[in-house]
């Protein structure tokens, strides 16, 4: 059965808070863009990426606190340039507070770069986008992970039913 939060974010077509650091933009923003070319349920994948989401004029912690709270899952974009940044640390402590001993799997770290991990982002399994060649391996863990899929058993586990090509910007 599905819980409330997790059924009120699939209706609000959101599953994924992707905290960066502004470095990291270009980046996260073909990451976006790849991950809202993916079919789920009846519609694509989506995802709350500052600069299409919060809107200028507005409280952007307001708009931070809400989009976390909205989305299933906040993917942290780990770089060194994040774990710098005083913004990408506050979204970061926020939605550590949602998960702190990482048992529902809320927080997704999405490791861009080599680090020294802060202890709240040690304990959780990360996603490991560091090699370019290894991209298109780590964006099929990411998207099993937001569409509830299991990663099949055996040689060549990390495989989607369609090809990833199909899901290319």
């Amino acid at each position: 059965m599905l819980g409330q939060g997790h059924l009120g974010s699939m209706l609000r077509g959101r599953e994924l808070f992707l905290c960066h650091s502004g470095v990291n933009k270009p980046w996260v923003e073909n990451l976006a863009e790849r991950i809202e070319a993916v079919p789920y349920l009846d519609r694509n994948l989506g995802v709350v990426f500052d600069k299409w989401d919060f809107s200028k004029g507005k409280n952007v912690v307001l708009d931070i606190d809400e989009h976390i709270d909205d989305c299933r899952y906040i993917g942290l974009v780990v770089s060194k340039a994040m774990l710098e940044s005083e913004w990408a640390t506050m979204e970061r402590t926020i939605a550590v507070w949602s998960d702190p001993s990482g048992r529902k799997g809320r927080v997704i770290p999405l490791l861009i770069e080599n680090v020294d991990m802060p202890a709240s982002l040690r304990i959780r399994n990360w996603i490991d986008f560091r090699e370019p060649d290894q991209f298109e391996e780590a964006f099929i863990e990411l998207i099993n992970r937001l569409t509830d899929t299991p990663t099949r058993r055996g040689r060549g586990g990390l495989q989607l039913i369609q090809s990833i090509q199909a899901y290319a910007p």
